[in-house]
C-alpha cells in the first residue's frame, strides 16, 4: 500500500473509534435516565421495592418508547437488567438502578 492508502486507512479507523465511543456515551446516557426514571416509580413496601399497577403501566409504555423491549428487575438486589433494541442492534445492560 501506498503512503495516501494506508493514511486513509488510519483516518477511518480512528474515524470507527470515534463513532463507537460516542455510540457508547449516547446509550450509557440513556439508560441512566431510565434508571431515574425508574427510580421515581419504585416505593419500599414491607422491605421490598415494588412499582404500583398504574406505575407499572407507566414504566412499561415509557421503556417502549425507549426501545427497551424486555427488562427484569430485582428490587432487592437492586439490579435491572436491560435489554435495548436501539438501531437493530440488540444490548444487554445490567444495572443498579435503584439505591
Amino acid at each position: 500500500m501506498d503512503f495516501f492508502s494506508t493514511l486513509l486507512l488510519i483516518i477511518i479507523v480512528i474515524q470507527f473509534y470515534k463513532y463507537q465511543d460516542e455510540y457508547k456515551r449516547k446509550e450509557e446516557e440513556r439508560i441512566y435516565n431510565i434508571c431515574n426514571f425508574l427510580k421515581d416509580k419504585i416505593y419500599k413496601k414491607n422491605k421490598e421495592y415494588v412499582l404500583n399497577k398504574y406505575q407499572q403501566r407507566v414504566t412499561k409504555q415509557y421503556l417502549l418508547n425507549q426501545n427497551i423491549i424486555s427488562y427484569s428487575t430485582d428490587f432487592n438486589n437492586y439490579l435491572t437488567t436491560f435489554v435495548s433494541n436501539s438501531s437493530n442492534v440488540y444490548s444487554y445492560y445490567k444495572y443498579n438502578c435503584v439505591k
